[in-house]
């Protein structure tokens, strides 16, 4: 009986030693095909001709370098973000022969009414083929329970209600265009999770210290993603891209020294290639995938590496954060001086005006007693 139950013991084993080998050797095949062998389509025969990119938050980043290099494949690009996109379309303008559309939108301002009835109406006049939902608010803040209210309304406004509203406008319209040609969303959101090889006893969460609204924001996409993945893949080219470190003018400072960190450029001429190639869920660059890979196998590093990502970001958005207050403090101050300045001239004008018309002396320092009270009222 001992020698039986030893048995199967041996033979359930073996089972399970040759299943964790064979799904080695998919994840290993599926790695090298993906992020060595995968070439990039004719995006411009997939997508159509002289069609449209839509892009969120293309000012800098990622976000910029989506827009040149869609440029440079021949793709009409149309930004939304802040004022500094008329740079990087004027960027484009000089080096590409394609259209351009800048829409200046303030994202933390997306809970508002009517907030995208503009981007709708200037989605319906073009033949938009790809969005790249883009846009974030990178916020941190130590310790996290100080995080400015405004600053967390507009992590959250930035991570999730652009990206649903933008998905929605642009899958209506994805459904009008001609059937030969594809549509495609591109979602950049977060990793969140790491897969657990074998019989790991450890959590495979991601969580950062410091930087939790962002994350939490950035968790919500990523299960949008999916969820929309899961109803619209036959129709349509979807990829979520679960980014690790990517190297851009902002996240310099603080994510160069990090393992597996790569430029924005390389990094999204990865994505671009990913198109129509594979789909759902992805890394867009191998150091990412083995990256999150070894989280399973050294759990370890997740307690050392995560928490000083998180508060590098949270100590550099801080400093920027206060910088920009101290500016925006010193403006409004500026502003009072010269509206106070602006009045003065106003008083001494009437003063002027009212002794040229001989006015007794009791009757000006009436006039003059009565703009002083406005003033202290106002």
């Amino acid at each position: 009986m001992i020698k039986k139950v030893f048995s199967g013991l041996k033979f359930s084993f073996w089972l399970f030693i040759i299943y964790q080998l064979i799904i080695a050797i998919i994840l290993i095949a599926s790695f090298v095909h993906k992020h060595f062998w995968v070439e990039e389509k004719d995006l411009r025969k997939r997508y159509g001709e002289k069609s449209w990119v839509v892009i969120t938050g293309g000012s800098s980043g990622q976000g910029r370098q989506f827009a040149l290099q869609f440029a440079e494949r021949g793709f009409n690009i149309f930004i939304i973000g802040s004022k500094r996109s008329f740079l990087v379309e004027q960027e484009i303008r000089e080096n590409y022969k394609v259209e351009t559309k800048v829409l200046v939108k303030d994202f933390g301002e997306a809970f508002r009414d009517n907030f995208f009835d503009e981007i709708k109406q200037e989605c319906e006049k073009l033949d938009i083929s790809l969005l790249i939902n883009n846009v974030g608010h990178r916020s941190g803040w130590i310790p996290s329970h100080k995080q400015p209210i405004d600053d967390i309304i507009d992590t959250i406004s930035c991570g999730t209600l652009v990206q649903v509203m933008l998905t929605n406008i642009l899958i209506e319209k994805f459904k009008k265009r001609p059937l030969n040609l594809r549509s495609g969303i591109v979602f950049i959101t977060v990793q969140a999770i790491h897969s657990n090889f074998g019989l790991s006893l450890s959590s495979n969460e991601l969580s950062i210290p410091f930087i939790g609204v962002y994350e939490s924001a950035n968790v919500f996409g990523r299960t949008h993603a999916n969820a929309i993945y899961e109803e619209y893949h036959r129709q349509f080219d979807i990829l979520n891209i679960t980014p690790g470190a990517v190297i851009t003018e902002k996240t310099g400072e603080f994510l160069r020294y990090t393992p597996f960190s790569i430029k924005a450029e390389k990094f999204v001429e990865n994505i671009i290639r990913f198109l129509g190639n594979v789909e759902g869920t992805q890394f867009a660059y191998w150091g990412h995938d083995f990256g999150n890979f070894s989280f399973s196998v050294l759990p370890l590093l997740k307690k050392v590496l995560l928490p000083k990502v998180g508060r590098d970001i949270a100590t550099s958005y801080m400093l920027k954060w206060k910088n920009k207050t101290s500016y925006s403090i010193e403006e409004e101050n500026k502003s009072k001086i010269n509206v106070k300045q602006d009045e003065i001239v106003l008083d001494n004008e009437k003063v002027n005006e009212k002794k040229e018309k001989g006015v007794e002396k009791d009757d000006k320092e009436d006039v003059e007693q009565d703009d002083v009270e406005q003033d202290d009222e106002e």
